[in-house]
C-alpha cells in the first residue's frame, strides 16, 4: 500500500502511544499523515522531524478525539484535499472508548468513498489504549 492518506490520534506526548505509530507508518510509503492530539504543543515540532527524517507529508493538528464534529472535520479535509482517506489510527486516551466509536462511524464511511486516486473502496481501523487508561467498562472492546 503506497499514497495512502492516514489520520494518527494521541500523538502529542512525547512518550505517548500515538507518536511511534506516526513514525512507523511512514515506512508504508504514504501520501500524507495528520498527527492530531487534544493538546497541540509539540505537535508540529512532530510534524516538522518526520518531514525532515522520512520525507513524507505530515499535518499537526488540534483534535478532540471524543468530539463527532472534530472527527468529521479532519475526515472531510483529507477527502477534500487528498480525495481518499485510508487509515485511522485510533490511540488518544481521552475518553477512548467514544473516540473509537466515532473513529469507526465516520472513518468507515469515508473509508468507503471512491475517487480517481483511490478506485477501490477500502482502509484500516486500528485502535490501542495505554495501561494508564482506567478501567472504562467491562463491555469496552477496542
Amino acid at each position: 500500500m503506497k499514497n495512502f492518506v492516514g489520520i494518527i490520534t494521541g500523538c502529542n506526548s512525547l512518550a505517548g502511544i500515538g507518536r511511534a505509530p506516526a513514525y512507523s507508518i511512514t515506512k508504508k510509503n504514504p501520501k500524507v499523515i495528520y498527527v492530531m492530539d487534544i493538546i497541540d504543543s509539540n505537535l508540529s515540532n512532530l510534524a516538522e522531524d518526520i518531514i525532515d527524517t522520512t520525507g513524507v507529508k505530515c499535518i499537526p493538528k488540534r483534535m478532540d478525539a471524543s468530539s463527532d464534529e472534530d472527527t468529521r472535520s479532519v475526515i472531510a479535509e483529507a477527502l477534500k484535499k487528498y480525495s481518499r482517506h485510508d487509515f485511522y489510527y485510533a490511540s488518544a486516551a481521552t475518553n477512548i472508548k467514544y473516540g473509537v466509536f466515532a473513529a469507526i462511524k465516520y472513518a468507515l464511511a469515508a473509508m468507503e468513498q471512491t475517487s480517481l486516486q483511490k478506485p477501490k473502496s477500502g482502509g484500516s481501523i486500528v485502535a490501542t489504549a495505554s495501561s494508564k487508561i482506567k478501567k472504562i467498562s467491562s463491555h469496552t472492546i477496542c
